[in-house]
Order: C-alpha cells, then structure tokens, then sequence
C-alpha cells in the first residue's frame, strides 16, 4: 500500500499526462506508469517522442509497478479527499480514499 497527498499526486499526473499518446495506437500509450522507489512514487509516461517524469513524497508499504489509464486517474484523484492509498492487488489498482473507493 501507498499513502500520498491528494494536491501533490494530481500535480505529478498533470505534468506527465502531457507525454501520454493521444492516439490510442497501442494500449499502453494513454497510461501513467506508477512504480516506488527510493525516492518516493514515479509517475511515468510517454509517447515514444515524448517522456514525462514527476516523483512525490510517499509513505510506501508495499512496491508497486503498476500503468493506469491517465484521463481515468485523474478524473478519480480530482474527486478524492486529501489523503489517497493506492494498494495493487493482481493486475488491478485499489484507489481509495475516506469512505470512497475505486478499482
């Protein structure tokens, strides 16, 4: 599981959701990659011309490595309260925050 603040996570998905491919030519081109390390969270994305990076301040459980969809991440994280997890389970993302929850 990982804990991160809700302005600093959509800040990061700001900025590199403008690398993410318009065209859907291949499934993974509209996505954010998240995947933790050392630093804190990773958001990664690219449209094979272009590749944005943000790191943010984590509290990391648990490694994770995992793409979502970037329209959809950030439609979800805007509507969130201040303090979000994000747990991996199989291939699906668990998003929640406060009472509200999202896979």
């Amino acid at each position: 599981m990982i804990t991160v603040q809700k302005t600093d996570f959509l800040n990061a998905i700001k900025v590199v959701k403008t690398a993410t491919a318009k065209q859907q030519l291949q499934p993974v081109l509209p996505t954010i990659n998240l995947k933790t390390d050392n630093n804190g969270l990773v958001l990664t994305a690219t449209d094979f011309q272009n590749t944005a990076r943000a790191v943010i301040e984590a509290n990391i459980q648990d490694d994770m490595n995992i793409c979502i969809n970037a329209e959809r991440l950030d439609g979800i994280i805007s509507r969130l309260d201040e303090i979000i997890t994000i747990e991996k389970k199989e291939q699906r993302a668990i998003i929640k925050s406060g009472k509200t929850k999202f896979e």
